[in-house]
């Protein structure tokens, strides 16, 4: 947990199955250290960790709904094109060589969802859908 930015919690490479799921549970449980005072490798040292965690939880469940947001709009959108859609801190065009850790990032919201709101879509290459109504939840 960092004071001020979001750690790259991101899949890169295909052992990594939903390494979101395991950091916002981590996140849950810093948060119950109200009192303690964080020592992180990366800035300085601060405390409120329950505050700065269920910032971080919010974050994330705001960046899923925007995951979410353009795959309705876009019609099975490869994950690349999707984290060209979002609201990234420095703009996407600005990302440079970050955009790798960008699209690392959208891969591991979009396993996090899978099977809860996002399926893979059909056809060649990965590409993402909602789920039909009548698929929901399987």
């Amino acid at each position: 947990m960092l004071p001020r930015i979001s750690p790259n919690i991101g899949v890169h490479s295909a052992g990594d199955a939903d390494p979101l799921t395991d950091y916002l549970a981590s996140l849950v449980r810093a948060g119950t250290f109200a009192a303690e005072e964080a020592l992180p490798a990366h800035e300085y040292r601060f405390s409120g960790l329950d505050a700065r965690a269920a910032t971080l939880v919010a974050h994330h469940h705001d960046r899923g709904a925007e995951i979410l947001r353009v795959i309705d709009r876009l019609e099975e959108p490869t994950a690349w094109v999707i984290a060209t859609q979002l609201t990234w801190s420095r703009g996407w065009d600005a990302l440079g060589t970050m955009r790798r850790m960008a699209l690392a990032e959208t891969v591991a919201q979009l396993h996090l969802a899978v099977n809860r709101q996002v399926r893979r879509g059909a056809g060649p290459g990965l590409r993402w859908a909602r789920p039909a109504p009548d698929q929901a939840g399987t």
